[in-house]
């Protein structure tokens, strides 16, 4: 991804100057904590600091916006991963 983000912001200097640009991203599904169910090879789960490790790489990559979603198999899985989220993972996150 790194690649491609430099391309796109190369091009669009190229022809729109300087312009501030937004860049967004859609991550792996996410699992906060041990999901004790195969959550398949795309999911991204474990402990917090972890999670954030990784979302945090985007910031490093001029990415404003990144879209998470949660693995879950019911409404109240999925309402506890988006608090444990909100709880645990969001404040160890930073901007670009």
């Amino acid at each position: 991804m790194p690649e491609s983000i430099a391309y796109l912001l190369e091009h669009r200097k190229a022809t729109r100057g300087d312009e501030p640009i937004d860049i967004g991203v859609i991550t792996e599904v996410l699992y906060v904590g041990d999901p004790g169910w195969d959550v398949g090879a795309r999911t991204i789960s474990g402990s917090p600091e972890l999670l954030a490790e990784r979302l945090n790489e985007f910031a490093g990559m001029a990415v404003s916006h990144v879209q998470i979603r949660f693995r879950n198999r019911s409404l109240q899985e999925l309402l506890d991963q988006m608090d444990a989220f909100a709880t645990d993972v969001a404040p160890l996150l930073r901007g670009p």
